[in-house]
């Protein structure tokens, strides 16, 4: 699933399907992993935190938003006033901008960050212990949370950094 980007693989039996994987599913089997084991592998979100080139204002426009994310992380910082109120995936800027396109074209209204964004959340200090963070990822059904000391954005925290770190454990 690293390996080629996908958050999803089947699971067969004898060749017949019987469920599939998520990465969220993998995600609570590393904070399992963490309580069954202690902190030898529970580290800090500081240590796996991805440096964000492109931050975000919230009433930015979808289309200026999908020019100016980092299509290889996948998510950028959405900031108010300088503070980090959230995190945008690529996938919701896709599925904003298809809906725009598909809207009555009389309207002419241009769909903004405010208007794609699942979920605004708070930031995760980088002291925050993996498990903590992944625990708010699958509560909050989302792919990434932002970091920040004291206000200040650092970086976000995904899915695929806990799951790098998950397979470094075993």
């Amino acid at each position: 699933m690293l390996d080629h980007g996908i958050d999803a693989l089947p699971v067969t039996r004898n060749g017949q399907l019987v469920g599939i994987v998520t990465s969220t599913d993998l995600v609570d089997a590393f904070v399992d992993l963490c309580l069954e084991h202690g902190s030898s592998c529970d580290a800090q979100v500081g240590r796996y935190t991805r440096k964000v080139l492109s931050n975000m204002r919230l009433d930015l426009l979808v289309r200026e938003a999908i020019d100016a994310i980092d299509a290889e992380l996948g998510h950028a910082l959405v900031l108010t006033e300088g503070e980090v109120v959230g995190v945008v995936s690529l996938r919701e800027l896709r599925l904003g901008l298809m809906k725009e396109l598909m809207s009555d074209p009389t309207n002419g209204r241009q769909l903004r960050l405010s208007d794609v964004i699942s979920n605004t959340t708070a930031a995760v200090e980088p002291t925050t212990r993996l498990s903590r963070a992944a625990l708010r990822l699958v509560a909050d059904e989302i792919g990434a949370l932002p970091v920040a000391r004291m206000g200040r954005p650092l970086g976000l925290i995904s899915r695929t950094e806990i799951l790098r770190h998950y397979l470094s454990c075993l």
